[in-house]
Order: structure tokens, then sequence, then C-alpha cells
């Protein structure tokens, strides 16, 4: 009598033919879609830090020998050389902020997408900052 009350009874709801089909066809999508936003999201991190690289070594090279210009061609070789293919489009490298005592370099600008409906949307943008090398003797002002 036992048997009877856990023995599965055929009929329409308890057929589980074809459910892992249905599975598939509902999670797949879905994980594609995880998965792109993670290689997108990857990208988006590394053009970052590519864009941060190129601001600081700018700045860096634009500190010590006292010109912007300098400052602005070493970001640019910086990119070309560590990230141009994670910055495909066009690079912005602006000096604007910059005083004879300090310097300012901001690099921004688009990073590759994977999926293309976030191609206008995101941007990278940053900025290094930091006062000018420069010889003092005592008594002479900061």
């Amino acid at each position: 009598m036992v048997r009877i009350w856990l023995r599965p009874r055929p009929g329409r709801w308890r057929d589980d033919r074809g459910i892992t089909t249905l599975q598939v066809l509902i999670m797949l999508p879905v994980m594609v879609v995880v998965m792109f936003m993670a290689i997108q999201e990857a990208l988006n991190y590394y053009a970052q830090e590519v864009a941060m690289g190129a601001a600081e070594q700018g700045a860096e090279v634009a500190r010590i020998t006292g010109d912007p210009g300098k400052g602005v061609a070493a970001a640019i070789e910086y990119v070309q050389h560590r990230g141009g293919a994670f910055l495909p489009g066009t690079i912005t490298i602006d000096t604007t902020g910059t005083t004879p005592t300090e310097i300012h370099i901001r690099v921004s600008g688009q990073p590759v997408t994977v999926i293309g409906a976030l191609a206008s949307t995101v941007t990278v943008d940053q900025v290094a900052k930091g006062p000018v090398e420069r010889f003092t003797y005592n008594g002479s002002p900061p």
C-alpha cells in the first residue's frame, strides 16, 4: 500500500519531458548577457587604468620639465604604447587649469565596447596634477 502512494501517476502535470530544453532556452540568453556585461566592465576598468597611467605620466613629465606640451606628448605616447586598442576613439588630453606652479593633465576618451548599445554612453575621464618642480634656496618664496 505504501508503494501506491509513492509511485508517480502518469498525467499532464507530472510529466517532466522537455523541461530541460525550456530551462536552457530561458537561462542561456541571460547567461550570455551577464557574460558580455562582465567583459564590458573589465574593458572599461582597463581603459580607465590606461587613462590614469597616461595622465600620471604626462603630469610627471610636465612637472619635471615645466612644459605642459611635453606632458601632453608623454601622455599620448603612453596611450599609444600601453592601451591604444582599449581607447580606440578620440582621446582628449587637456591641460586646462595649469598654472606656472601647478600642472593639471586630463585624459578622456571612450573605451572599446562589446555591447553596441553602450557605445556612446561610457566615457573614461582621469585627472592627474602636481606642483612644478623648481629649485629654491633659503629665504626664497615657496
